[in-house]
């Protein structure tokens, strides 16, 4: 298999693979009688069937990113070199890798860690994804500025790219600035723990509106983060051609 064909592979896997988890997952939370607007992502671990697909999702989709992003540098890396871009670019190259394994190593284990046991663990690794998933989004456009600049398909593939991973951002600074204004220094961490022992009184309680609403900006950033993944694969043929 040549390693454009791998290129697209891996993002249609790693892209397809998760929405299709993550919408599963919602579908469980909502058959089992919990409200549909709207659970955290993590919230899909605590009750099974969600259980299983969460952990088994999270830990697939951060194979399936490591494979993307390793594809992804091997091309560009080829590019790199190819056009002479020098150093600079080269190194530049790996380091827009690291908040991009970083995530996906995250992803991958947060699977196994649910916050209503493993609290603080779980904090950090969607925080990676979080940071990791906009930084590496950042990054890879700086990077694609760089070598397509000036080709005729540049501006519609960079027009989408920005516009993916303005709305990450956005996303991710609303998520934080809403549910900061319930989980202050005073939030009851361990009776809202220990409410999940119930299902049905946890996943319908709406004691605090403004959850609802952060949960909605998470899903909108992971949903930018894995739109902007679909964004490389108009820039396959101009890879593919560059080789050439």
């Amino acid at each position: 298999m040549e390693s454009s064909e791998r290129f697209r592979l891996s993002i249609n896997c790693l892209a397809y693979f998760s929405f299709g988890w993550l919408i599963l997952g919602w579908l469980t939370w909502v058959t089992n009688g919990c409200k549909a607007i709207m659970p955290f992502i993590s919230d899909i671990d605590l009750y099974q069937p969600g259980d299983t697909i969460f952990s088994l999702g999270a830990m697939g989709s951060g194979i399936l990113a490591a494979w993307f992003l390793f594809e992804l540098h091997a091309l560009r890396h080829k590019m790199i070199i190819n056009q002479s871009h020098g150093v600079f670019w080269v190194v530049f190259n790996y380091v827009a890798l690291v908040p991009g394994i970083i995530a996906a190593v995250s992803c991958f284990r947060i699977g196994n860690a649910p916050w209503n046991v493993d609290f603080l663990e779980h904090g950090i690794y969607a925080t990676d994804i979080f940071y990791g998933g906009i930084y590496w989004g950042i990054l890879s456009t700086i990077l694609t500025i760089k070598l397509f600049k000036g080709h005729e398909s540049f501006l519609k593939i960079i027009s989408i790219r920005v516009f993916t991973a303005s709305v990450a951002v956005i996303s991710l600074w609303q998520m934080i600035a809403t549910v900061t204004e319930v989980w202050g220094e005073d939030f009851e961490w361990d009776s809202w723990k220990e409410l999940t022992n119930n299902m049905q009184d946890f996943c319908t309680n709406n004691t605090y509106p403004l959850l609802n609403e952060g949960a909605l900006w998470e899903w909108t950033l992971i949903g930018a983060i894995l739109a902007t993944v679909l964004t490389f694969k108009p820039e396959i043929k101009l890879l593919v051609s560059e080789e050439e």
